[in-house]
């Protein structure tokens, strides 16, 4: 056998096992997983693999909140980047555990967990201390996920109501004013009812039999419930 002979016989040789390779690579379920057809988290019809993109940036990022417990809370965020999908979780344990919230709920209700913005409304006193981060994806960038920095909700319970006494007696040739009805507390507000109601200017004129509702502001924060004090207008 020549030369010329030998090198035909072995690149047929090498032919042969380069087609029985591939024929059972492409044949065999490699460590059971077999080939699949790539990604395409967009679904425009063009693999993953061959779209470039970049990750997302938070530009805003959240920011700690301070509520009054009753009140509505917020954590806002600015993102750029294209085909984002959000999800915002919760630690109720000083971020030990993040969990994904994923229902509306109520007492408080949450709204906007799967947006740049997080709503949560009517924030009870015992969500003092929570902690909260935005996870944001891209479905163009799939290399990489990104995260918000993580900000605690602080919740200021609501103060007693002001102290006082009631009934309070007045001369009408005095022409009292609410003004004068004797409390203590700070940021004092009068109001028409015990809940709701309108507020009653401190220059209005007290009339007799009349119940006012007053409340305390401290801290910002206004307190649930008011003092009632009726005032005793007499004409001598």
């Amino acid at each position: 056998m020549n030369l010329l002979t030998e090198t035909k016989y072995i690149l047929r040789l090498l032919f042969y096992l380069f087609c029985l390779v591939g024929f059972t690579l492409s044949s065999v379920d490699i460590f059971g997983q077999g080939y699949t057809t790539p990604a395409d988290s967009d679904g425009n019809g063009t693999p993953d693999y061959l779209e470039s993109g970049s990750a997302p940036t938070v530009t805003i990022d959240v920011s700690p909140t301070t509520v009054c417990a009753g009140d509505d809370a917020m954590f806002a965020t600015v993102v750029t980047g294209s085909d984002l999908i959000f999800q915002w979780f919760e630690s109720t344990d000083g971020g030990t555990v993040f969990n994904e919230i994923t229902a509306s709920g109520s007492s408080p209700a949450y709204s906007g967990f799967n947006d740049d913005t997080l709503h949560i409304a009517g924030v009870p006193v015992s969500y003092d201390g929570n902690l909260y981060r935005l996870r944001i994806i891209s479905t163009t960038y799939s290399c990489d996920t990104v995260y918000s920095s993580t900000e605690e909700l602080s919740v200021t319970a609501s103060p007693s109501p002001p102290g006082g006494s009631s009934p309070q007696s007045f001369c009408a040739i005095d022409s009292e004013t609410v003004g004068d009805l004797t409390v203590t507390g700070t940021g004092i507000i009068w109001y028409t009812a015990s809940t709701g109601g309108t507020v009653v200017a401190a220059s209005t004129t007290l009339v007799d039999g009349t119940t006012y509702y007053a409340s305390q502001t401290v801290s910002g924060c206004e307190s649930d419930t008011r003092l009632a004090v009726t005032a005793n207008v007499a004409d001598p």
